[in-house]
């Protein structure tokens, strides 16, 4: 990594995460994981860790945790994988995150993790690094009744796609599958 133009923000190691809500785990009982977190030359942090499941995630700031739930679950239609407090984590953080995915599980899934971070004030930097998130759908004009149903703001795109921001500023395509 050295020379590389990436920077070492936590040395890989031995860590552990704390227990979920969601799925209810034993809050005495540590999750032990092995990662590190590199930034690379654009300044975009990526964690590496040791796992025998494949598993990719985007990492999104979040100003609400339990409002940004409801837009992913209701909205996009997610489910909610976990749901944790990272202050029990090793190294601790003062924070929240929940996984969200089209899938039912993280392992050999692509998923997003919403995180708050406790003292986050109102408006989020979202930087100009995301341009959006691309979700498909098998059926538009069903998630257009569904939107409109919600009461959900969006536009159609020249290209037929739907576009909508969520509620932290994030901005959100679906596409016909």
């Amino acid at each position: 990594i050295l020379n590389t133009g990436v920077e070492v923000v936590q040395e890989f190691g031995d860590y552990h995460y704390g227990a979920s809500m969601i799925p209810d785990e034993d809050e005495m009982k540590p999750i032990p994981v092995r990662y590190g977190v590199f930034s690379d030359p654009s300044g975009f942090n990526i964690e590496i860790k040791e796992s025998a499941n494949r598993e990719c995630k985007i990492v999104l700031g979040v100003i609400d945790l339990d409002e940004s739930i409801e837009f992913y679950s209701t909205v996009l239609n997610m489910n909610i994988l976990r749901k944790r407090s990272n202050t029990h984590n090793h190294p601790r953080e003062a924070s929240m995150c929940a996984h969200m995915s089209y899938d039912n599980s993280e392992a050999d899934s692509t998923y997003i993790e919403l995180l708050y971070r406790y003292g986050t004030e109102d408006v989020l930097n979202l930087g100009t690094g995301l341009q959006k998130l691309v979700v498909s759908a098998s059926d538009l004009s069903q998630v257009v009744a569904q939107l409109q149903e919600q009461g959900q703001a969006f536009a159609v795109a020249g290209d037929g796609s739907l576009a909508l921001t969520d509620p932290n500023g994030y901005q959100i395509s679906i596409t016909q599958r």
